[in-house]
């Protein structure tokens, strides 16, 4: 091969580098353009800031846990597990906005429901929940914990639990990063109108 060839050949392989190097560029912006977009779409109607966010640090080990986000609340499911001969029990953990008088959100069942759940105050602003199996409720353990503004929700329903197991899971949060939101919130197969 004559010297003009080779020198044409590293010519070709260094513009064919820039070009797939550029390419790789291109695209990585392109993923992170549409992860903010995503991320701001999935909670725009949230009435905090994602930096005020929480989710259980339990969450990090579950692979089926998923999040949704609307004006009232911000709730991340996950089943806490596996447990001994079987499987753990599904885990709610959720951020409630009160409402603008300080009651309780519309969203939670109030202890007021007497025919529905029996509730007991443990102190220092938590509340142990127990929904009864009626016709329009399915048997549930839950902690409320008052937090000012917000009503925090850990309830666990279809396995086994006990108010230890919640506790521990309302005391271990994280806030979570840009990354990790978008994959609690992002479903599978999520298109926004320009992906």
């Amino acid at each position: 091969m004559s010297t003009r060839t080779r020198r044409l050949a590293v010519a070709l392989l260094v513009v064919l580098a820039a070009c797939w190097g550029t390419y790789q560029w291109l695209a990585s912006e392109f993923r992170q353009a549409k992860d903010r977009r995503d991320l701001h779409n999935l909670t725009r109607s949230l009435p905090w800031a994602n930096e005020t966010l929480l989710v259980p640090d339990a969450v990090r080990h579950e692979t089926d846990a998923m999040a949704w986000a609307n004006a009232g609340s911000f709730k991340v499911t996950f089943r806490k597990g596996p447990q001994v001969g079987g499987h753990g029990p599904m885990i709610e953990y959720a951020m409630h906005r009160k409402e603008e008088d300080g009651s309780e959100p519309v969203d939670v069942v109030s202890c007021g429901a007497t025919k529905i759940v029996t509730c007991t105050d443990l102190g220092h602003g938590l509340r142990q929940v127990v929904t009864h199996d009626t016709d329009s409720s399915d048997p549930a353990l839950a902690l409320y914990q008052d937090a000012g503004s917000l009503l925090i929700t850990v309830r666990g329903y279809d396995g086994p639990l006990d108010v230890s197991l919640l506790r521990d899971i309302l005391a271990h949060t994280h806030r979570p990063t840009d990354d990790e939101l978008l994959s609690l919130l992002r479903p599978p197969g999520y298109q926004t109108d320009w992906s």
